[in-house]
């Protein structure tokens, strides 16, 4: 009995263990919101955004009180014109990054407008159809009044055929004797 008590508590806890590593697989990891303004910020995937942003630091890229500026070793007075240079080509980078952002705002605009229309045209070939299906059922019914007003035509036809028929027959009943008034001679008088 304690054999199978014991397999019962061993399943028992697999199942366990597979159903908390089977939600643990379906609940989905959240997005480090660090790596997402990384990303944003160097304009690159989620995936390198931290590879990149050590680059840049390595390089001498520092943010000081919102201002974007690179830092070198300090050679000799040459320092200050690089780091203007520096700069002047990140706040280039940032006018060119701000104007492609337009760009694409803009063609997004312009892909939103296309697919109101797009949906106006189907909707517009939507009740298109519906017409041609009413005029078609109105085509059907006019046809059906034709071919029933036809069928009647025709029995009428037949009807005064046979009405005609009827009355270019002889008469079977018998035909009128000479009458007596013909037959008796007419007296004359002549006073």
């Amino acid at each position: 009995m304690s054999a199978i008590a014991n397999f019962k508590k061993r399943r028992d806890a697999v199942k366990a263990t597979q159903a908390e590593s089977q939600k643990l697989q379906e609940k989905p990891k959240p997005e480090n919101a660090a790596l997402r303004l990384l990303a944003t910020v160097f304009n690159c995937d989620l995936d390198n955004s931290l590879q990149v942003a050590k680059g840049f630091v390595e390089q001498g890229l520092h943010i000081v009180d919102g201002e974007v500026h690179m830092f070198f070793e300090q050679q000799a007075d040459t320092t200050k014109p690089e780091i203007e240079q520096a700069s002047g080509e990140l706040q280039g980078s940032a006018d060119t990054a701000t104007i492609a952002a337009n760009d694409l705002a803009d063609t997004a605009d312009t892909v939103n407008e296309t697919a109101g229309t797009l949906n106006d045209a189907a909707n517009d070939a939507a009740g298109s159809a519906s017409e041609l299906s009413n005029t078609a059922e109105d085509v059907a019914d006019s046809a059906s009044t034709i071919a029933d007003a036809a069928v009647e035509a025709s029995q009428a036809t037949a009807d005064l055929k046979e009405v005609t028929a009827e009355l270019k027959k002889p008469l079977a009943g018998p035909q009128s004797s000479p009458s007596e008034k013909s037959a008796k001679q007419k007296n004359s008088s002549k006073k």
